[in-house]
């Protein structure tokens, strides 16, 4: 959105007459400098430029090895993950309500879960991606638990280790969405019993 709205706001200033100058000078204390001074107001305005894209480049740094070390912690557990761990969940047949019952069909969406974890998904319509809803999967012991993205509206499949083992669904129809949540442990970790 951000990136719509910066070049609109530019070519109003510019269309309306308004010029930027550096370090957000006023155009009449601009026109009073000395071409030394406004050389210096121009330099300085270049130094903070290079130092917030320094301090952007290495908040995305931190950003990047973050997602990266929770990846790895993520693998990990997967690697040592022991039977009723691990949950494969499917929803299909998704229907999502946009707006006053407005409902419109969405990709099926697939995610694995480890114990204990959430993840967020989105739900995209089927024929508009930029048109989606959010949604926040999460799997406890033996039940899921599948909420809008405010966390306020929730679906709860619950089950037995020997109904996950099988795979158990859930039909949805609540304000949000509808559809089929189904949910299996993957055969190499089947629960015991």
């Amino acid at each position: 959105m951000k990136e719509i709205c910066r070049p609109l706001v530019l070519a109003f200033l510019v269309l309306s007459g308004c010029t930027l100058y550096p370090l957000g000078i006023p155009e009449d204390q601009w026109l009073r400098m000395t071409p030394e001074q406004q050389h210096e107001a121009r330099m300085e305005q270049a130094r903070q430029d290079e130092a917030a894209r320094v301090r952007y480049e290495a908040r995305l740094q931190r950003q990047h090895e973050q997602e990266q070390k929770e990846r790895s912690e993520r693998e990990q557990r997967l690697r040592q993950a022991v039977p009723g761990d691990v949950l494969q969940c499917t929803l299909d047949g998704i229907q999502i309500n946009l707006r006053k019952n407005k409902w419109r069909a969405a990709n099926p969406v697939a995610v694995e879960l480890l114990q204990g974890e959430s993840m967020d998904i989105v739900l995209e319509r089927s024929d508009k991606s930029y048109q989606q809803r959010a949604a926040r999967i999460r799997f406890e012991r033996l039940s899921v638990q599948l909420c809008d993205g405010g966390g306020r509206d929730c679906a709860v499949l619950a089950a037995t280790g020997r109904e996950l083992q099988r795979g158990k669904q859930l039909k949805l129809d609540n304000r949000w969405l509808r559809g089929v949540l189904k949910c299996q442990y993957p055969p190499q970790f089947w629960h015991p019993g």
